[in-house]
């Protein structure tokens, strides 16, 4: 309806919506606030991914992926499936990740047409060391927010997450006459 990078007033957004019922203009608005603050929160990290480690947040998922999963045989659709990505931008991504050493592909310890992935040594000191340094400059960005108001923005943002199921799901919510 809006574009978050571009984000009209509330007084467009109750104007150009004035006629539709059952349609709260503060509900548009807060939504679409979310959408521009997470927009921005996501160039942020991948900027500082980039600049601080050289990864991109895609590689710097799978990473993580791999570094909570260390015991899993993963493979590349369950990368795909966890990273919300296709099979070929995983397969891409993880090409690069092996080039540099961080990754390794093995074969599936129960399917032999399969492959798992693992961290290889050096991956597992790159994630050592990325995340005593990227930690506390994620943690800065909510900072500014007391203990109480973090705990209630998480309650608030899991109410948000059951209205998404009207966009998710074909035939659901507001639909225009």
């Amino acid at each position: 309806m809006f574009c978050p990078r571009d984000l009209p007033s509330f007084a467009e957004i109750r104007e150009l919506t004035k006629d539709i019922i059952g349609v709260e203009p503060t509900a548009i608005f807060t939504a679409m606030r979310t959408l521009e603050v997470a927009d921005t929160l996501a160039d942020a990290v991948e900027a500082n991914l980039r600049h601080q480690f050289g990864l991109s947040i895609g590689r710097f998922s799978l990473l993580m992926i791999l570094h909570r999963h260390s015991e899993a045989e993963l493979t590349p659709s369950d990368l795909a499936r966890r990273a919300a990505v296709t099979r070929a931008t995983v397969t891409g991504l993880l090409d690069g990740l092996e080039r540099e050493g961080l990754v390794e592909r093995q074969a599936h310890s129960t399917d032999r047409r399969r492959i798992a992935l693992k961290l290889t040594a050096a991956g597992r000191a790159f994630i050592a060391r990325l995340i005593p340094t990227y930690a506390p400059r994620l943690s800065a960005v909510a900072n500014g927010l007391s203990e109480k108001e973090r705990k209630q923005f998480l309650r608030l943002l899991d109410k948000i997450q059951v209205g998404l199921e009207t966009l998710q799901a074909p035939g659901k919510g507001v639909v225009p006459a």
